[in-house]
């Protein structure tokens, strides 16, 4: 809402995607992104240049528009399986409308409601734990920022921001660690089944209890 006057009055700049209450993505041409940039910061608005490959979410996708969705009609969509909240509505998506090649050039071409789609999450759930499958932290700080979240609502990333000099497995193995320690069920036999053990005598110790003073 804050950005409407600013993006009436830059038309060539898209309302990309809505991260949380405070983060949002415009897209456009490189001239009139910069333009835009200039505008928000005179107002106030923290932000920075994200380097991507196209103009996604935004006017500059139309041309592929026609191609896209014919190569979409060409592939057999089958209803879903798995229950999932759609990016164009921010709502538990139906299998109607995944079923039509025209969803899909939708998501492809329209704002990505992620916000509202994480809030609906949160509203839905009083307790959840919600991870992170794809690389670095970005989604996790939009889910943290959300106003729904509550204290039972547990983030977890899976893989490390390319910036954190962190060994890949010991990152992984501390988020199953902490998402254990929130309650989820792990299936131990099916994580250790390609493993080799043996076990190893180690030298005994005295079980010596020793009590110390209080110190304040």
């Amino acid at each position: 809402e804050a950005l409407q006057p600013l993006l009436e009055e830059n038309s060539d700049v898209c309302l990309a995607s809505v991260n949380s209450s405070e983060r949002c993505v415009v897209s456009g041409p490189e001239r009139s992104i910069k333009a835009f940039q200039k505008q928000a910061t005179e107002q106030g608005f923290e932000n920075r240049i994200i380097r991507t490959s196209h103009a996604f979410h935004s006017h500059m996708m139309d041309d592929m528009l026609e191609e896209f969705e014919q190569c979409v009609r060409s592939v057999d969509i089958h209803p879903g399986r798995i229950p999932f909240i759609s990016n164009l509505s921010g709502e538990k998506v139906r299998n109607e409308e995944i079923s039509q090649a025209r969803y899909w050039v939708d998501q492809l071409r329209n704002t990505v409601h992620f916000a509202e789609g994480i809030d609906y999450l949160l509203k839905e759930k009083d307790s959840a734990i919600l991870i992170e499958v794809g690389p670095g932290t970005a989604l996790s700080s939009f889910v943290r920022a959300n106003a729904s979240k509550k204290r039972d609502h547990k983030v977890v990333s899976t893989i490390r921001h390319p910036k954190k000099p962190t060994n890949d497995l010991a990152y992984l193995l501390d988020a199953l660690g902490e998402m254990w320690t929130f309650g989820l069920e792990v299936d131990w036999d099916r994580f250790i089944e390609d493993e080799k053990r043996r076990k190893l005598s180690l030298p005994t110790y005295a079980f010596e209890k020793v009590r110390y003073p209080d110190v304040l």
